[in-house]
């Protein structure tokens, strides 16, 4: 008995209203099926490029928008035309996402590290570069004292109870 070769079944949900990864399914869709040609393979509707390799490629544009009923009603065109008529649709757009940006800026701190007060600019959350690459490896901060010279750091005793231990400063070797 011969096994049939498997076939992947596309199955089409009903159209949903303003859902662009649902309309761009739906074209892949068309085009797998066939129904639809590749966009390359398609002049541009607005200036007439034909693709060839190494060229600038085409692109499938939903030019009704992406209500229900429009998802496959396309138009192919090249990436350049592409983004003019994304540019005539929102001429402001890119002025909100550069805005956006300038909104967000005051979120990186400025001044000396919270941590070490090291006077280069801080990474994230107030940190320098090294501290911050600590943080994230052991999850805590790493202490002021472990930054100091080997003869500067306190020695700690074991037992809080012994006279030993409170912390001394060990003799200064030169």
């Amino acid at each position: 008995m011969q096994a049939k070769p498997s076939r992947r079944v596309y199955t089409l949900q009903p159209p949903r209203d303003g859902d662009k990864v649902q309309a761009r399914a739906r074209v892949v869709w068309l085009i797998r099926t066939g129904r639809l040609p590749r966009p390359s393979l398609v002049p541009c509707t607005d200036c007439g490029h034909v693709w060839s390799p190494g060229e600038r490629r085409h692109e499938y544009d939903h030019y009704l928008g992406y209500a229900g009923a429009h998802h496959h009603d396309v138009q192919a065109v090249c990436t350049l035309c592409h983004s003019a008529r994304e540019d005539q649709r929102a001429p402001d757009r890119r002025a909100r996402s550069i805005e956006g940006l300038k909104r967000f800026s005051h979120a990186r701190a400025q001044g000396p590290c919270v941590n070490c007060g090291q006077d280069i600019p801080p990474f994230r959350n107030g940190r320098c570069n090294s501290c911050r690459s600590y943080w994230i490896k052991h999850g805590v901060d790493r202490t002021s004292w472990s930054r100091r010279r080997p003869a500067q750091r306190l020695i700690h005793s074991s037992s809080p109870e012994t006279p030993e231990a409170t912390p001394q400063v060990p003799p200064r070797t030169t």
